[in-house]
């Protein structure tokens, strides 16, 4: 895949110094759109858990899951209580605490 794309980019192209030609691809489990949909599915039953609190959420390309950032501990337990109910696929979310996630940061 790497070298089917390199032609079409500059061979100096680097992001965060880390440059093109050494990428690493990886299957995924899931393509963007479906942790679009999973985040999409998931969100309104973690308000429906914790009421008007805020809370983060996104999708996190690199870690291929749909992550979300709950306010406390509390809130994550009932979140998690909640997920374990809908029998979700592993390794599809990941929680933590941490009132908002910042996208650039994952």
């Amino acid at each position: 895949a790497l070298a089917a794309l390199e032609p079409h980019f500059d061979s100096g192209l680097s992001v965060r110094g880390v440059r093109f030609g050494d990428a690493i691809v990886r299957k995924a489990r899931w393509d963007f759109a479906q942790l679009l949909e999973w985040e999409h599915f998931l969100v309104p039953v973690i308000r429906e858990v914790i009421d008007r609190r805020p809370f983060g959420g996104g999708v996190s390309v690199v870690r291929n899951r749909v992550r979300f950032a709950l306010p406390d501990s509390t809130a994550m337990r009932l979140v998690e209580r909640r997920f374990a109910a809908l029998d979700l696929p592993c390794d599809l979310i990941h929680l933590e605490i941490g009132g908002r996630l910042v996208p650039t940061s994952w």
